[in-house]
């Protein structure tokens, strides 16, 4: 391992099925490792995508995934296309439960309007979602992002499962953290925390309870600062934990111990 790397990391949302890996996935993952990471978990964006995100996660032991609709991929689905793919959701996890450990990534966005389906779509979904979940009894893998009420107001109006999953790259301020851990979600942390002008998300950092807290690349997204590539891989989750150990003035190695503890039983069991 190179130097700041720690042990066994966990890097609980990466899209290592990304069309940017395609040409070196393997060696992506191989680099991941050697930087300490040993675990990962790759959630799906669009049915169209399922089928890779299944063959990415059986590359390697350490690999999971997660099946679902993202909805920033609503707009690419007539109500047609999206009921067969909702219809199916539930069969196709369970046809694959040696690597499939969470439903998603879904969840709501308010943030672009050329991709955004209306919140009421988006809701409809996630219920779906939520159904499919709580029959399998797995963890949900929800993108919220300046949609943080809808989100909230649709978690309060059904039943959750019992271990309602995780809230990947929180954007929210210190109080929804308690809102949302109030329900019993997971929130990771991933390149954003790693700012200088993160205030948001390294107030939030500090407060997020030990138990509840989980570490995130989204790669190829969100390259956190100081690091030399463009783009994002899961080798870069070291620096994540470093900053998030910074923010809460924790010993590094004590934090990474306990984020992928809770890593793993969320999604490992």
């Amino acid at each position: 391992m190179t130097d700041g790397a720690l042990d066994a990391l966990v890097d609980t949302h990466c899209h290592l099925d990304a069309p940017e890996f395609d040409d070196d996935r393997a060696a992506v993952w191989q680099r991941a490792q050697h930087h300490g990471v040993t675990a990962a978990l790759v959630p799906a964006v669009e049915p169209a995508s399922w089928q890779k995100t299944l063959d990415c996660a059986a590359l390697d032991d350490g690999l999971r995934a997660a099946l679902g609709v993202h909805p920033q991929y609503l707009h690419r689905l007539d109500d047609a296309a999206l009921d067969d793919a909702l219809a199916s959701l539930e069969g196709r996890i369970r046809g694959a439960r040696a690597v499939v450990t969470a439903v998603g990534e879904c969840g709501f966005d308010g943030s672009t309007e050329a991709l955004r389906a209306t919140l009421d779509r988006q809701r409809r979904v996630f219920f779906a979602h939520v159904e499919v979940a709580r029959a399998l009894e797995l963890p949900l893998v929800v993108h919220v992002l300046r949609a943080h009420g809808e989100a909230l107001a649709a978690m309060r109006a059904v039943k959750l499962p019992r271990e309602p999953g995780v809230i990947h790259s929180f954007s929210g301020s210190a109080e929804l953290v308690r809102e949302y851990t109030a329900l019993g979600w997971h929130l990771a942390m991933g390149g954003a925390v790693t700012r200088a002008t993160a205030r948001r998300p390294v107030e939030a950092t500090r407060v997020i309870p030990a138990e509840r807290l989980l570490l995130e690349t989204d790669a190829p997204d969100q390259t956190p600062t100081g690091v030399p590539e463009r783009r994002c891989e899961p080798m870069h989750l070291a620096v994540i934990a470093h900053r998030v150990a910074d923010v809460r003035g924790e010993p590094v190695e004590a934090l990474a111990r306990r984020c992928n503890d809770n890593a793993k039983r969320l999604f490992f069991r």
